[in-house]
This record gives C-alpha cells, structure tokens and sequence, in this order.
C-alpha cells in the first residue's frame, strides 16, 4: 500500500473541527439589562468586534464590579487580536468571581485560539467542576487533549459527548479524527460515515473517511469520495490531495501527480502540498533509474 504523509490533514482537521465546536458567544445567556451590555453582546454574535468593543468599555466602566461584562471585553479584545489587554480583562473577572463558570469558558476559547492547549484544558476542568455535564466543556477538552496526543483522555469525552447527544455532528466527527490518528481506521471510517450521514456537507469527513480508505486498500471508493467532496467544495484541497494519494496507490502517477498541482495551486503556502508532489516524484524517479534520493 502506498504510504502517504497526509498526517498534516488530520491536524488541519483537529483545527478546523476545533473551530466548529467553539459557538463562543453563546455562553451569555444571563446578564443586565444595561443596554450597552446588551448591544456589546449583539455586537460579539456577530463578530463586530470593534463595535463590541466600544459598547462593552463604556459597560464596564459603568459597573466596574460586573464579571460578564469584563468577560465580554475580553472576548471583544481577543477578536481584535489584542491578546494582552484581553487577558488583563479575564484577570480583572476572575478577581471578582473566581468560580464563575463562563469565564472559565471564555478563557479556555481564549487559549484555545492561541494554541495554549494545556493552559485551555485546564479551565474547561474547571468548567466541568462546576458542571460535569456540560458537553461543550467535554467536547473542548477532548481537543485539547487530541491536540497533545493525548488520545485515550480524548476519546472519552468525545465518546461521553456522542453518547449523551448522539446527533452531535462533531462529537462524530472528532471521534473520527483520534481513532484515525491511533491507526483504528476501521472505527474511525464509521465515525466519518456517520458524520456525512448527519452533515452530507461535511466535506473534512469526506477527507478523514479518504483517507482511512486508502489505509484499507481501496482507492477507487476514495477516488469516488473525493470527487463528491470537490464538487460542493472545488477549493477544499485536501481531497486533492488525498485524491492524489489514492491514483498513487493505483498507480496512475499522471492523474495523481495533477491532483497534487491542484492542491499546491489551490494552497501554495501549506509545505504539506508541496511535500507530498515532491517525494512521489523522487519515488518515480528512483523506480526508472533504480537511484534511491
């Protein structure tokens, strides 16, 4: 079988699947009826995050002693890319009310954005202390978890998160992402399947149940796949390259190594794209002339 670095996919995935997981503004439900809490709130859930910003300043400076709303600046800031002052306001929150569940919410999106998993999974712990059956925390800690190898830790919430809320698209989805990241392709091909089922438009499952295909010997349905993904998705280079990989392993170098161009013309910045042309071409080379680069 041909043997693929496409390990880049899965953590593109984990990113991505980490995005569709973290509906930040949700957390808000209760606060004032200050209007300019209210407004800073609408302007969050629509990631206006300047706006947000100004109504949630004059919020704070007019309750200084309001958790939510030093919690919302925060969440301002951060969209803002202002990492520094937003943390500065998640202090400023915690000072008041260091059991305070949302901000231990925010504060875990916080570092999660950042990339600071082990910092983030500390505050969803501390969200499921408060709550252990908060699902949102389980299935962002299993991220956090995912993305430091971690994968036994996982995979138990993701499994508690699909249990207790068998429709949870990526609870599935991520289920898929760690079984295949332990090499379990078979149970992580019926996680993927099960995402497509609930979500046909989800075109990373189409991208994770490729590839754990390829891994079973079965380039033709991954071809298949592929192309259905492409279609909704013409500019969704990972099939292309899971495409390629799959012609690889039927031996079609000439379509393969076009799938790989596409991918690189589609994403020119991801070494991954270009990685993966280059060894196949070494490999091709290596098999005319019988020299090993």
């Amino acid at each position: 079988m041909t043997r693929i670095n496409l390990l880049l996919v899965s953590g593109v995935a984990a990113v991505l699947s980490a995005q569709l997981l973290l509906p930040s503004q949700q957390a808000f439900a209760l606060f004032s009826n200050d209007k300019h809490l209210q407004a800073g709130k609408g302007y969050l859930d629509e990631q206006a995050y300047s706006l947000a910003l100004q109504e949630l300043t004059i919020a704070v400076k007019a309750d200084p002693g309001n958790v939510i709303a030093h919690c919302m600046k925060a969440t301002a800031l951060a969209g803002l890319n202002q990492d520094d002052a937003a943390m500065q306001e998640f202090i400023e929150a915690l000072k008041l009310d260091n059991k305070n569940v949302e901000v231990h919410r925010e504060l875990g999106l916080f570092y999660v954005r950042r990339g600071s998993w082990e910092e983030a999974a500390q505050q969803f712990r501390d969200v499921l202390d408060a709550n252990s059956e908060d699902l949102m925390a389980h299935g962002n800690l299993g991220l956090c978890y995912m993305q430091v190898h971690q994968y036994k830790s996982a995979l138990e919430h993701f499994q508690l998160v699909a249990r207790r809320d068998p429709i949870n698209i990526e609870a599935h989805f991520n289920l898929g992402t760690v079984y295949e990241l332990n090499e379990q392709y078979e149970d992580a091909a019926l996680e993927f399947r099960r995402t497509i089922e609930l979500n046909p438009r989800h075109f990373m499952a189409y991208v994770g149940l490729g590839k754990c295909l390829l891994h079973q010997g079965d380039p033709k349905s991954v071809i298949a796949l592929q192309k259905r993904a492409i279609d909704m998705f013409p500019k969704n280079y990972w099939s292309y390259l899971v495409l390629g990989a799959a012609y690889e392993q039927l031996g079609d170098t000439e379509k393969s190594e076009a799938a790989y161009r596409t991918a690189i013309k589609i994403n020119p910045k991801d070494p991954g794209c270009r990685m993966v042309l280059d060894r196949m071409l070494k490999k091709n080379v290596a098999a005319k002339t019988g020299v090993n680069f």
